[in-house]
């Protein structure tokens, strides 16, 4: 049997969660704060950061709390009560872990402090029209422009990508046959918003939280902006999985081997072939800690 007895570390944390739920959540507060262009109030986000709810997801290297799993599964058990619309997982636990896994270190250098301070916020740029369930299927291209890359395509659904400050973007790398491997022949690249020949297009999902369309015409991206593939296996991760976090997050603890596999029932539903998206978000880290012995 698994025994779940919060330490007193936890309770700290469950009690700081608790009281910033309490005090800036109810009804018509949660809807005036997806009224924002952001989907969620830019206030909220800094006060996460002065709480140190964003460094919970980074290790100390990075200027991080090294959280274990228990103290993750509190504060989205907290969050998910509370209905919190701020976009913790995509924008952090998802965008910021993926981009402190495999950002060079003078990249992951000048944004990392933003990051956590709540200063500057990430998204993740890798679905596209044409993916539908492979997540491994990318028609954007990277191209050698001079000293570094051009990238020109569309992503078409960019979950908290609105107002973002950056964007990490997934595309096929240089003469990569049209008949190839196409997960064997993608990087990753971190473009600033603001770049020039980057269009953002905002719009609402179904649950009423701020998404966009990114469209790249030749935007240049200079070779230090590729992301590092020291630590590949963060980015095969992603696409090898219909959780992206669940991929990326176990391997922020060392608990990679074993986790999630492809094939598990919950990543495809029995009697079908064919992946899907999940339903689930904030109650999928409680789940996630059950899965330690």
């Amino acid at each position: 049997m698994i025994e779940f007895d919060l330490n007193d570390d936890n309770k700290m944390l469950q009690s700081l969660v608790e009281r910033f739920v309490q005090e800036r959540y109810g009804a018509d507060e949660r809807r005036q704060y997806q009224s924002n262009p952001e989907g969620f109030d830019p206030q909220n986000w800094s006060m996460l950061g002065e709480l140190g709810l964003i460094a919970t997801a980074f290790d100390e290297a990075d200027g991080g709390f090294a959280s274990d799993v228990k103290s993750v599964m509190v504060l989205f058990e907290v969050l998910g009560r509370g209905l919190v619309c701020e976009p913790l997982i995509e924008s952090i636990y998802e965008a910021g872990v993926l981009f402190a896994l495999t950002a060079r270190p003078e990249l992951r250098t000048s944004w990392m402090d933003a990051i956590m301070s709540g200063e500057k916020r990430l998204a993740l740029a890798h679905v596209e029209t044409q993916m539908r369930d492979n997540l491994s299927y990318v028609e954007m291209r990277a191209e050698i422009s001079g000293d570094g890359f051009s990238l020109t395509g569309c992503k078409s659904l960019v979950p908290a990508g609105v107002h973002a400050d950056g964007y990490i973007v997934s595309a096929l790398l240089p003469d990569t046959p049209p008949d190839a491997l196409r997960g064997k022949n993608m990087a990753l690249f971190f473009v600033p918003a603001g770049s020039k020949g980057l269009q953002v297009t905002p719009y609402r999902l179904v649950d009423g939280s701020a998404a966009c369309r990114l469209d790249f015409d030749a935007v240049a991206v200079p070779a230090n902006m590729q992301l590092d593939a020291a630590d590949a296996s963060g980015w095969e991760a992603y696409l090898s999985a219909n959780v992206p976090m669940w991929r990326v997050v176990p391997k922020r603890w060392g608990l990679w081997n074993g986790f999630l596999p492809p094939q598990s029932s919950i990543c495809r539903p029995a009697g079908n072939s064919v992946n899907r998206w999940p339903i689930f978000r904030h109650c999928n880290i409680a789940w996630l800690s059950n899965m330690l012995p």
